[in-house]
């Protein structure tokens, strides 16, 4: 499992910093697709699922799958963990 000493990608955490940016204030979750991610980014959406597979390994996030009323996927809900002092 990876941890926070070993994100040293700075991808890591440019997609932080951008879910940080489309926080909610109150509840901490953020919505972005990986598709807005990555333009935001200036990467590819795949750089940016991996990113977001470490952050969450990392647990500075949380990612839940959500869906319509059919019960098909739609996009996921990031929620914003305890922040660290820095990152690394």
């Amino acid at each position: 499992m990876e941890t926070r000493e070993t994100l040293t990608r700075p991808v890591d955490k440019l997609v932080y910093v951008m879910l940080c940016m489309y926080a909610d204030n109150k509840t901490k979750t953020s919505y972005p697709s990986a598709e807005r991610l990555a333009q935001l980014c200036h990467c590819s959406e795949r750089s940016v699922r991996y990113a977001l597979h470490r952050l969450d390994e990392a647990k500075l996030i949380r990612i839940e799958a959500r869906k319509d009323a059919r019960g098909y996927r739609t996009s996921n809900v990031y929620y914003l963990l305890e922040p660290p002092e820095e990152l690394p």
